[in-house]
């Protein structure tokens, strides 16, 4: 079975991440956030591999959530 990969565009990062497009680039410029991979000759569109966007999220969400029980502990 063919195991199929969701690409998403800039617009649809940023809504996800509920972040500005400077704060998507600050990250990605100090190799904080998932890299974008290149699917043309030109580098003009960037797509991003939706899971490790989501993976990104996740962990931060995590993160937040492990520091809320420490402090209730």
């Amino acid at each position: 079975m063919t195991k199929y990969v969701e690409l998403i565009r800039k617009a649809e990062v940023k809504r996800r991440a509920a972040m500005s497009n400077t704060l998507l680039h600050e990250l990605l410029g100090k190799g904080l956030f998932p890299q974008p991979t290149y699917l043309t000759e030109s580098t003009r569109i960037p797509v991003w591999n939706a899971a490790e966007v989501d993976e990104w999220i996740k962990v931060r969400l995590d993160r937040r959530s492990l520091s809320a029980s420490e402090v209730a502990a």
